[in-house]
């Protein structure tokens, strides 16, 4: 279930480097990480993810965290939600050769030997 909080402050994104003082350095401001991206998963979720953590009414360590979706607004505002993605592929041919139907365990099977 979406919870709703408030921030004290907004952060504008992560460093994409490291700089000395007068250096120009890069920030990211968006992304998509899961538990599959391992090192820069879990430097993110030491990040602004866990003071988010923090202000959710129940309490979740980032070590529960397969995914998380949180919409910052420019007031502050923000909706968080935690391991309640659901991931969909759609798959649209251009040419269908023959039309045939598989069972559950056929497509994992067909699946399985897809690289994405």
């Amino acid at each position: 279930m979406p919870v709703d909080i408030t921030l004290a402050e907004t952060r504008i994104g992560y460093s994409t480097g490291n700089a000395r003082a007068g250096e120009k350095i890069g920030i990211e401001v968006g992304g998509f990480y899961t538990t599959e991206d391992g090192y820069a998963f879990i430097k993110r979720l030491e990040g602004l993810p866990s003071q988010i953590l923090l202000l959710l009414p129940t309490q979740i360590r980032p070590s529960q965290v397969d995914h998380m979706l949180v919409i910052i607004r420019r007031d502050k505002s923000a909706t968080v939600y935690v391991n309640e993605l659901v991931f969909k592929l759609d798959v649209r041919f251009k040419k269908f050769e023959h039309l045939f139907c598989l069972t559950d365990d056929e497509w994992e099977a067909l699946m399985s030997q897809i690289e994405l």
